[in-house]
């Protein structure tokens, strides 16, 4: 499918200190444009939170091929950890993919909605952490 691109060298300029070695990341356009949303609201989550993407990877671009892969890795503090760990499975779930995993097959959050639920996603980690401390 055409439409589909390798965004890992083009990431490693727009997100070098976010992308662990050998990460790959092959999406359509759109999908792109989701990933970078939320990538720039973990970067903005601050220092400490030692973020890496490790692979991003919609599997419709290949025939022998199907679903899709996100991978990543934080060794933050606890907070962050549940905070990146959450943005990245709600943002697994919005990104369009069509996998058994996605609750939404092709469902792709638009990006005026992405600051919304980022702040949401944070509330709501945020106050059950206060819960369980």
């Amino acid at each position: 499918m055409s439409d589909y691109i390798d965004f890992t060298k083009a990431s490693e300029f727009l997100f070098a200190h976010l992308l662990a070695p050998h990460c790959r990341i092959v999406l359509r356009q759109e999908q792109y444009e989701v990933l970078k949303a939320y990538l720039a609201h973990i970067e903005r989550l601050g220092d400490g939170i030692n973020f890496r993407l490790e692979m991003c990877v919609d599997h419709r671009y290949s025939p022998d091929h199907a679903g899709c892969s996100v991978w990543w890795d934080n060794d933050g503090d606890r907070l962050q950890d549940e905070i990146v760990d959450t943005l990245m499975e709600q943002m697994t779930q919005r990104l369009g993919f069509d996998a058994d995993i996605i609750a939404r097959p092709d469902y792709l959050i638009s990006l005026d909605e992405i600051d919304d639920h980022v702040v949401e996603v944070i509330e709501r980690v945020k106050a059950r952490h206060d819960v369980s401390s």
